[in-house]
């Protein structure tokens, strides 16, 4: 069963005749709300460890899975009996593309347990944001000081660039004009997925979610909580280095377009599970999101933490007790992750799991839930 992942209700297309949200056998899903910097959904969660990522990443042995029966690729791990499913996803993903969610569905429902992606929430007076800079607080701390502009901020040939970016985009207005590179590049970055007819949400996170729901399979947060006890202190210790929010200006606005002209293909072969295709192998670069890890760890030095660290952490921890209480826990990865053996997949690596040669969850189903609780 196909479906065509629609854009949320607060973008409308201008065909009003198209209905927002997936529509699983009579299941409704909504979109997400967009929040393009949210780093909770299984797309976003390793984007925040993908930025200037650290090197001397040790060579694995290679991850193998065979096509799967339906949809995009399941990833099975295995560690004595437990077994972990994991989905590799990509982001961003095109409105129109058409994706068969029933392997997914398959996978939850023979699932025990829902493992979130790595990711970070910031918690502040009571409150949780699932996304750092959704934090009111944030929003001030986003333009230039000193009344300064971009014009003041970047190189002529890097203006004349910008300029050219927002008449491609149509950007409008002055305040974007104030805002710091890298949170201006941010707002070029959603306005030409927008324009590309690609989504800016990861809407594979709450079908997921819906699917859990209905299969009554338990969602396990692995997701770090940052505390911010003091919000006034973390605002005036909050620094961004010039140098890298310049890079990172240079970062997102020279990888956009390359993935905007394949974006199409891409998600194809990844919808249909054909990880052999050229147009996985040979894709460009996401568009960088790196305006997120800077702000990230902006915010996480004003209490001495270390995101990549902390998240690592906070997730191997959850997918340990969660193994020790369900044999089947089924989680999300960056495809390039599995792939290359690399992040989080090289964790569960580090963590004594072994992906199963030539299996593909589908082929070697583990029992229904209902067999094993009664045994």
């Amino acid at each position: 069963m196909a479906h065509v992942f629609k854009r949320s209700p607060k973008q409308p297309k201008a065909r009003s005749h198209s209905i927002p949200g997936l529509n699983m056998g009579g299941l409704r899903v909504l979109s997400l709300v967009p929040a393009a910097l949210a780093l909770s959904s299984p797309s976003h969660a390793n984007e925040y460890a993908g930025y200037l990522e650290k090197p001397n990443i040790p060579v694995l042995q290679a991850i193998h899975a065979v096509h799967p029966s339906t949809g995009p690729r399941i990833w099975q791990f295995r560690k004595e009996s437990s077994i972990v499913l994991v989905l590799g996803t990509i982001h961003p993903l095109s409105e129109s593309l058409s994706i068969d969610t029933r392997g997914m569905e398959a996978a939850i429902s023979a699932s025990d347990a829902v493992l979130t992606s790595p990711g970070v929430a910031i918690a502040n007076h009571g409150g949780v944001f699932r996304s750092l800079m959704l934090w009111p607080s944030i929003r001030k701390l986003k333009l230039l000081e000193d009344d300064r502009t971009l014009r003041d901020a970047l190189s002529d040939a890097d203006y004349t660039r910008w300029a050219e970016l927002k008449h491609r985009y149509h950007l409008r207005g002055t305040n974007v004009e104030r805002m710091r590179p890298m949170y201006a590049a941010w707002k070029a970055h959603d306005a030409a997925l927008r324009l590309a007819g690609v989504r800016t949400d990861s809407p594979v996170s709450n079908v997921i979610t819906q699917i859990a729901r209905k299969h009554r399979t338990p969602i396990v947060n692995a997701r770090f909580t940052l505390p911010i006890r003091s919000a006034k202190q973390t605002i005036l210790n909050f620094h961004i280095d010039p140098g890298s929010d310049y890079r990172c200006f240079i970062d997102a606005t020279s990888s956009l377009q390359p993935w905007l002209e394949h974006v199409d293909e891409i998600g194809r072969a990844w919808a249909e599970g054909d990880i052999e295709a050229s147009a996985l192998r040979n894709a460009p670069s996401p568009p960088s999101r790196c305006w997120v890890r800077l702000t990230n760890d902006a915010i996480a030095s004003t209490v001495n933490l270390d995101l990549d660290v902390q998240s690592r952490t906070h997730w191997v921890k959850a997918l340990r007790s969660a193994s020790l209480q369900h044999r089947v826990v089924f989680t999300t990865l960056p495809l390039e992750d599995l792939l290359d053996s690399k992040g989080m997949a090289a964790v569960l690596i580090e963590e004594g799991y072994i992906a199963d040669a030539g299996t593909f969850f589908g082929d070697q189903l583990p029992p229904p839930k209902h067999d094993r609780e009664g045994s």
